[in-house]
């Protein structure tokens, strides 16, 4: 299955990073290993529930799904969030 949802499953690790060090208070190097893990889980969770299904029917509806995953994540976040830069701390 071709995945168009990469680049914004990267955006969402930088956002759990960026949450956690910002609202939670955690520490820049666990956050650098806990955002990918967390990300990790987000995508087993897709492929697992949802997309799955699609390997057996053409492939184009598996692109199809994932590039959907992009626009909803990217809305999500926007709304959120906004367009402009969030600052990550410096790290200690």
């Amino acid at each position: 299955v071709i995945n168009f949802s990469h680049g914004a499953l990267y955006m969402m690790g930088a956002f759990l990073a960026w949450m956690g060090l910002s609202y939670f208070d955690v520490n820049y190097w666990v956050m650098l290993a806990v955002a990918p893990l967390l990300v990790g889980a987000f995508g087993i969770l897709i492929e697992r529930t949802m997309l799955r299904w699609l390997y057996k029917i053409d492939h184009l509806y598996g692109l199809l799904f994932t590039f959907g995953v992009t626009l909803v994540l990217e809305g999500v976040f926007r709304s959120f969030y906004g367009v402009s830069g969030q600052a990550y701390p410096v790290p200690d």
